[in-house]
């Protein structure tokens, strides 16, 4: 009777844990430009997911390779989205996201290590998209 209570428990915790280190990230190059404005609401339309989660502490790199800017977020030049444990944070083409109120800016080089440091991605992330055919 005791092993069923355990693995009942066992059982409990693991969606917290699963929850606790899930996380993933879309990427388009930063300097794309686009006819029409790639917006928080409008991103998965432009993108789809191409890393999933597999180190945790991508938002603290973040932070750590990041600087503090006044430069503000551009709205309609989204270019990447990280989540992690349900956080989402928002890049724009400049670099720039926020956390807990304020901006930041990270260059797209800094970001990209990121990306290959805690995700696990296909190829083709952040890749600019080659006419068919070439």
């Amino acid at each position: 009777m005791r092993f069923h209570n355990v693995t009942a428990m066992i059982f409990m915790f693991i969606p917290a844990i699963v929850l606790a280190n899930s996380g993933w990230a879309v990427a388009i190059p930063f300097e794309i430009d686009t006819y029409g404005a790639v917006t928080k609401a409008s991103f998965s339309t432009h993108a789809k997911q191409d890393c999933l989660l597999v180190e945790p502490g991508a938002t603290t790199d973040l932070l750590e390779k990041s600087e503090i800017t006044k430069v503000p977020f551009d709205e309609k030049r989204v270019r990447a989205v990280m989540e992690e444990a349900g956080n989402p944070l928002f890049v724009d083409a400049r670099g720039v996201f926020q956390y807990k109120g304020g901006n930041h800016q990270v260059t797209e080089e800094h970001f990209l290590v990121i990306l290959k440091q805690h995700f696990s991605c296909n190829e083709n992330v952040a890749k600019p998209l080659r006419p068919a055919g070439n």
